[in-house]
């Protein structure tokens, strides 16, 4: 038997798909505001393309009726052993039970971690389970990157 290990999803294309939903237009109507093919529009939604640029990201927002937000984030280096264990859950979405590193616990979220797995995305904190030992954490997170 061979695992295979789902390739990462894009967080902006996953934004782009949401904000095509919430605007309650056809993609081929909001294509069409922006200036887009219908599959040009279809393929900046594809979670796991790769290729948007800020130009169409500009005129996609434009015919939204959004803004665009780009920020330069610095990774936190985690250091090594921290990662306890990773679950996948689903196709996109790491489950990881972290020891806490300060920097991390510290910092609002989401945030980017680079790690031995690779590059991360912690999403959302979980609730602690019970029985669960003291100076751990658990996060829903998304795998940026793999450096395995």
């Amino acid at each position: 038997m061979r695992f295979v290990r789902p390739a990462p999803v894009n967080p902006v294309s996953l934004q782009v798909a949401q904000a095509i939903s919430r605007s309650g237009l056809s993609y081929r109507e909001v294509a069409r505001r922006a200036g887009l093919e219908d599959a040009a529009l279809a393929q900046l939604a594809d979670p796991f393309f790769t290729g948007q640029t800020l130009l169409t990201m500009q005129r996609l927002a434009d015919a939204l009726r959004l803004t665009v937000n780009v920020t330069f984030d610095e990774l936190i280096a985690l250091p090594p052993g921290t990662i306890i264990s990773a679950t996948w859950q689903g196709s996109a979405f790491l489950l990881l039970n972290l020891r806490d590193v300060p920097e991390v616990a510290a910092a609002p979220l989401p945030l980017a971690v680079r790690s031995e797995m690779g590059t991360l995305s912690l999403l959302q904190r979980r609730p602690g389970r019970a029985g669960a030992p003291p100076g751990h954490a658990t996060y829903e997170a998304r795998l940026l990157d793999d450096r395995r």
